[in-house]
Order: structure tokens, then sequence, then C-alpha cells
């Protein structure tokens, strides 16, 4: 409660550590925190803490954090894969629903970014891959023979990519 710095709620989770920041997503006009960690992709109610949707699909350490846009929550983690994942609609009683899966470019640390269009991810060794966001399915791959360990930015028509040398 920022008014007197109290918790407002808290909910055990049924995951180990997890090195992802969760991602606050409008779901059809409903916020959500999502939260990455091994092995399930789970959705809160931000307000009550409440579980709202839960994915098992992770596995390992998870550092990268989740991407949405269009809709659609994008997760990987290096050994597990890339995911798009439909949160169900708000006040159904629907369930999530893996849009697809992709076993390339699965990041270790960065996160991936997404524009509704494409999925950017930038490995910690160097490879920069970019998925379609509808299908999956690979574009493009470059080594750049370079470190990340910042997550890439879309901007516009344009991908950021910052290496460790800066």
């Amino acid at each position: 409660d920022a008014e007197t710095g109290k918790n407002a709620w808290s909910t055990p989770r049924p995951v180990p550590n997890s090195w992802a920041s969760p991602a606050l997503i409008i779901n059809a006009g409903r916020a959500e925190v999502v939260t990455c960690a091994n092995p399930f992709v789970i959705s809160y109610d931000p307000a009550t803490g409440k579980e709202l949707w839960r994915v098992e699909c992770l596995s390992g350490d998870v550092a990268p954090s989740p991407a949405y846009a269009n809709g659609i929550v994008y997760v990987c983690q290096d050994g597990a894969g890339v995911f798009a994942i439909k949160p169900p609609a708000p006040g159904t009683n629907d369930k999530p629903t893996r849009v697809w899966k992709s076993d390339v470019g699965a990041t270790d640390t960065t996160s991936p970014a997404c524009n509704g269009e494409i999925v950017i991810l930038a490995a910690s060794y160097g490879t920069v891959t970019c998925l379609d966001a509808k299908t999956g399915k690979l574009l493009w791959e470059e080594d750049l023979k370079v470190s990340f360990t910042a997550s890439p930015i879309i901007a516009g028509n344009k991908v950021y990519l910052t290496d460790t040398d800066g």
C-alpha cells in the first residue's frame, strides 16, 4: 500500500528462484502481472494477487522477462524454447493457449522484444534471431560475434542492440 507502506497482498508461488522481472499487461481491458519462472508463466491480478492463469513451458534458471504485443505474451528460456501464449479473455473459463513454440533463438539472459510483427532475441553469445510474431517461423538469424546482456529494443521500424562493449 503506497500510503501506509504495508503489504497490500502476498501470494506464494509454486516456483523456485527467478531472475525475470514481471511484466504488466492489459489483457482485453484487465490489468495482469505476468511472471516467468521454472516451470511456469503465471499471471496475477495486480490488485489482489489472485492467480489468473498459468502455462507450464519453462525450465532452468529463468532470466528473460516476458514481452507482450497484440494480445500475445512472448517468453523464452535457453533450453526450453521461445513461446507465444494467448491469455484467456477476462470473464471466461477459457484456458491460456500456446500459439506456437520455436526451438530457435531462445536466450539465457536477455528478454525478447516484440512489436506484434517480429520477435527479436539477442543471445549472450552474440546471435540475434528474428521470428515471425504470428507463427514463430524463423525470418533470419545473424551471429554478430559480440556479447549481449542488455535486451533488444524495437522502436518504430528499427531494432536497437547494445552489446557488452556499449
